[in-house]
């Protein structure tokens, strides 16, 4: 059985020519009529396009200088670290700094020891053991207190001040650990 094919005759390309003919024809007849009636305006408009130009050429002038400054101050700092990095040594994961004298500054060691907190000696204890000897008034109090009594009461049955009651009783209480 004969195959069919489609075959195309390109009248899209066609049309497309077309279209891009009337686009110029039409873009001429717009440039030329701007250039006839531009053309009084000649002298102002050459004066113009000077302008224009003498601006533009400043513009990239000073685009050239600001770019040939920063190139030659990649090109020194890339000069910089190349020559620190002479003296850089590593190998498999060590590295090490060669001094000017021959000697090796161990930088992975550096950083490996900049990882571990330095821990510092556990403060010595300040005890200082004091020996009171509490006279019979303070027994009093705090084994008043220790009965319950209110401090209110203590200071009026000893007949010590409220401010003394007080004191004694925070003493005791410190020395027994309840504050």
């Amino acid at each position: 059985m004969p195959e069919h094919r489609v075959v195309d005759t390109g009248s899209k390309s066609g049309a497309f020519t077309i279209l891009v003919i009337v686009v110029v024809i039409l873009s001429t007849a717009l440039g030329s009529f701007l250039f006839i009636a531009l053309l009084p305006f000649a002298d102002v408009a050459g004066k113009l396009l000077i302008g224009l130009l003498a601006l533009a050429i400043g513009c990239i002038a000073i685009l050239g200088l600001a770019h040939s400054y920063f190139h030659v101050r990649m090109l020194r700092e890339r000069h910089k670290r190349e020559q620190l990095h002479s003296r850089l040594i590593a190998v498999d994961g060590v590295v090490a700094w060669a001094r000017p004298d021959g000697t090796f500054y161990h930088l992975s060691a550096e950083h490996e020891a900049a990882k571990v907190p330095k821990m510092l000696p556990a403060p010595a204890p300040n005890v200082t053991v004091e020996e009171v000897n509490p006279d019979a008034d303070e027994i009093e109090i705090c084994s008043r207190y220790e009965r319950g009594e209110s401090l209110r009461k203590i200071e009026k049955e000893t007949g010590a001040t409220y401010h003394r009651v007080r004191s004694v009783v925070a003493n005791w209480k410190e020395k027994h650990g309840l504050l």
